[in-house]
């Protein structure tokens, strides 16, 4: 299934007019090596901009990003894919946001295989943490 669902446990309520930081340490795995991962976030209407790293194939390789800066929307503009292999090999991920919701609501992860395929998987792995800090 390619359809972004809800993590159950990484998510934080946030108001209207907030500022925060938010910082993912994620930890995944997959079993098609043609990138079988790919997550999101979704969140009150919001502006703010996010910046990412991670480990993305089996031959080391980075997935990065120096910024990406978003403005009244609801969730990023196009979800971040990401590198596995066949063996469902842990791979890491960060990702850092900086976010001003105009509503209050859920910032919420998610995550789904990247490419809908009969016996493909992609896993949260335990471990994987979201941190969020109020600023000022």
């Amino acid at each position: 299934n390619a359809t972004l669902t809800n993590d159950s446990e990484l998510s934080f309520a946030v108001n209207s007019g907030d500022t925060w930081y938010v910082q993912l340490l994620l930890s995944y795995s997959g079993n098609n090596a043609t990138g079988d991962y790919k997550c999101d976030f979704s969140f009150p209407s919001a502006s703010g901009y996010l910046r990412y790293i991670g480990d993305n194939s089996a031959a080391d390789a980075l997935i990065l990003s120096t910024g990406i800066r978003f403005a009244a929307v609801g969730s990023f503009a196009a979800a971040i894919a990401l590198g596995a292999d066949a063996v469902n090999t842990p791979r890491v991920f960060e990702l850092d946001m900086m976010l001003r919701p105009t509503a209050s609501g859920t910032v919420q992860f998610r995550f789904a295989n990247n490419t809908a395929a009969a016996g493909r998987t992609s896993t949260t792995r335990a471990g994987s943490t979201l941190l969020a800090r109020k600023l000022g």
